[in-house]
């Protein structure tokens, strides 16, 4: 398990994310190593339900990174909406829906 990228059922990312468990800061039941985590989540980096983000996720949300149920994005992903790309059902717009 060290690799610098992963592909985990639909998951791609630079940090390996396995059953909730990345490299560089783990993250077991709410607790990080180098961060604060408090109820599951840190200040730059998360793990909640499987999903690792480099900005904070808070109920499925990231700022620049969402991995939720094996998609991937650059933008904001809300319920499976971007700014710039829709991603639903596996299938990837250009423009918002």
């Amino acid at each position: 398990m060290s690799e610098e990228r992963i592909v985990l059922k639909g998951i791609s990312e630079e940090q390996i994310v396995l059953k909730g468990i990345s490299e560089e800061r783990i993250v077991i039941k709410g607790i990080s190593e180098e961060r604060r985590v408090l109820k599951g989540i840190s200040e730059e980096r998360i793990v909640l339900k499987g999903i690792s983000e480099e900005r904070k996720v808070l109920e499925g949300i990231s700022e620049e990174r969402i991995v939720l149920k094996g998609i991937s994005e650059e933008r904001i992903v809300l319920k499976g909406i971007t700014e710039e790309r829709i991603v639903l059902k596996g299938t990837s717009e250009e423009r918002i829906v």
